[in-house]
């Protein structure tokens, strides 16, 4: 009886950290995708801010008192179409290596 209820706990326990092992795995998946997603998310950032900085500069150069009000909706047209909408991206902070 002893052998049979040790062997039932060794048997629900090999299950539970096999369980436990497969949940880390697709937890671990969903942050690498996450991460690659604020990575795509930080670099459109960056290149609407240039093309917007390109922009006030002509801009500048053309009327000497040219006040940069620009709402960041022609950048994010021309640059990726994804579900992002808002002012978040001023919330993400790009990476440090």
């Amino acid at each position: 009886m002893r052998d049979a209820f040790g062997k039932l706990v060794d048997e629900a326990g090999a299950r539970t950290r096999e369980e436990v092992d497969n949940v880390k795995k697709q937890c671990n998946q969903n942050i690498s995708k996450l991460m690659e997603e604020i990575h795509t998310l930080e670099l459109v950032r960056i290149q609407c801010f240039l093309k917007l900085s390109e922009e006030s500069d002509v801009r500048r150069s053309l009327t000497p008192d040219f006040s940069v009000a620009v709402s960041g909706e022609q950048c994010k047209a021309s640059t990726i179409r994804t579900s992002y909408q808002g002012e978040e991206g001023s919330r993400i902070r790009t990476r440090k290596s």
